[in-house]
């Protein structure tokens, strides 16, 4: 089932205890939606929905800890809002996301582009490094909130620290960044690699599914093998036009 219980922001209730937060913009970047799951402790997952949107959501749900899915930037964009919550970050997750100029270093490859990320996006965007995670959690790992049981799911290929969620409770599928957008899979970025992100997503697919909520995109309800394997054709058909 699924109802709308607030405007502002816009929240959208997927189970008794798992909630989709929809970000600014319709969850293009430099956005994110955000995902909270509740129980003895309640969690969001990804700082996308922006400043305002993360202090009306602990104002609601009370967040006991930020789970950052992957370190790009419009997941963490907003993390400082939350710099006094406990911080999970994927152990594949490397210490240059506590350095910008380190993080522009990863994302492009070179000192010399890193440094023009800096300039162009992450100032711009007002990107801050993280600080030390409180922990860190793997592929297989349970994040068990009382009310959801999230299995961790390493999905490489879009980013080496790149993770998905499945809630064995409401059996709500995150494909964070699997998304199903019109864009396509991204993995422009010199840890974005063609192969590993196909094997990722046909791994998620075969999960026991009844919903899937992706970070850019509405929930959807049901069987969504079409939406996967659309997706999955994009790659060809990126391939045939740099032919």
């Amino acid at each position: 089932f699924r109802r709308v219980l607030f405007r502002s922001p816009a929240i959208t209730q997927l189970s008794d205890h798992a909630y989709m937060i929809e970000s600014p913009m319709n969850g293009r970047f430099p956005f994110c939606n955000g995902f909270v799951f509740t129980g003895r402790e309640t969690i969001l997952i990804d700082a996308g929905i922006g400043d305002e949107r993360m202090r009306e959501v602990d104002r609601l749900f009370n967040i006991d800890t930020l789970v950052i899915s992957h370190s790009h930037p419009d997941h963490m964009r907003s993390w400082r809002t939350f710099e006094n919550k406990r911080l999970l970050l994927p152990a594949e997750t490397p210490d240059s996301v506590m350095d910008l100029e380190q993080l522009g270093v990863r994302y492009t490859g070179s000192e010399h582009w890193g440094k023009h990320w800096v300039e162009a996006i992450g100032k711009p965007l007002r990107i801050e490094p993280f600080r030390t995670p409180d922990g860190r959690y793997a592929n297989g790992d349970i994040l068990d909130t009382g009310g959801a049981r999230l299995e961790a799911i390493h999905a490489p290929g879009h980013l080496d620290d790149h993770y998905c969620f499945f809630d064995h409770v409401s059996k709500t599928l995150i494909t964070t960044d699997i998304d199903f957008s019109s864009f396509g899979p991204w993995y422009g970025n010199p840890e974005g690699r063609i192969v590993p992100f196909m094997d990722s997503i046909r791994r998620v697919m075969a999960y026991p599914y009844t919903r899937v909520c992706s970070s850019h995109k509405p929930p959807f309800e049901g069987d969504a093998t079409d939406s996967f394997m659309a997706f999955l054709a994009c790659f060809e058909q990126i391939g045939r036009a740099h032919v």
